[in-house]
């Protein structure tokens, strides 16, 4: 139950910062096309599918990472909720690299599990940083 909580805490902190990206995103979606599709007799599901959604895919794509690099790296939330605890059921890397720097005072398997949180985030950049470049050609 422990770790529900912590994931539907951190669900309900994201919510408001990718809104605000996503509508930010809308807002740049040019009208023209919206217009071209309706004369063209488009649903409005189809016009949201074939219009909307490509326009938004780069900001999608910036969302799920900002998210993605956000949840790997949570500490703050989890030490609030329920430090790591209990039985180490929302124990994350942001945490075991937390206890151990500076609670057991063992800085060398701190900077182990962060250099391991670091070479994850690095991986997942790579992935990114490739499919955006397939998407350009």
């Amino acid at each position: 139950m422990a770790l529900i909580s912590v994931i539907l805490v951190n669900i309900w902190i994201g919510i408001p910062f990718n809104m605000v990206i996503l509508y930010g995103g809308l807002q740049e979606v040019p009208k023209e096309l919206h217009e071209a599709a309706a004369l063209d007799g488009a649903s409005a599901w189809r016009t949201f599918r074939s219009v909307t959604l490509p326009v938004l895919k780069p900001v999608i794509t910036v969302v799920l990472v900002l998210g993605f690099m956000s949840t790997v790296k949570i500490l703050d939330l989890v030490l609030a909720l329920t430090d790591g605890g209990p039985a180490d059921s929302t124990q994350t890397l942001g945490t075991l690299t937390y206890q151990n720097s500076f609670v057991q005072m063992d800085f060398g398997a701190g900077a182990v599990v962060g250099n391991v949180l670091i070479l994850i985030s690095a991986v997942f950049a790579v992935f990114y940083l490739r499919a955006n470049r397939n998407e350009g050609k």
